[in-house]
C-alpha cells in the first residue's frame, strides 16, 4: 500500500502508524512517496482535502475538492 500526501512528512507519519497496527499481515508492505511509486501497488490511497471555511458553501466546498483532486 502506498500512501501518497502533498504534505510528505503526514504521509510517513501515517505509514509508520499503519505499520504498527497491521504488524500481523505479514504480506502487506505500506510504504510513504511519490507518484513514482504507484508503479508497482496494488492499492493507493491518496489523502487529500480541502479544509471547509466557515461561511463556504457545500457546493464551494465541493468544487474545491474536486480542484484538489484534479490537481493530483
Amino acid at each position: 500500500m502506498l500512501l501518497i500526501n502533498k504534505n510528505e512528512l503526514l504521509a510517513k507519519d501515517e505509514c509508520i502508524h499503519l505499520n504498527h497496527i497491521l504488524s500481523f499481515a505479514q504480506l502487506t508492505k505500506i510504504y510513504a512517496a511519490g507518484f513514482k511509486g504507484c508503479k508497482e501497488t496494488d492499492i493507493v490511497v491518496i489523502t487529500a482535502g480541502a479544509i471547509q471555511k466557515p461561511g463556504q458553501t457545500r457546493t464551494d466546498f465541493a468544487l474545491k475538492e474536486i480542484e484538489n483532486t484534479i490537481d493530483i
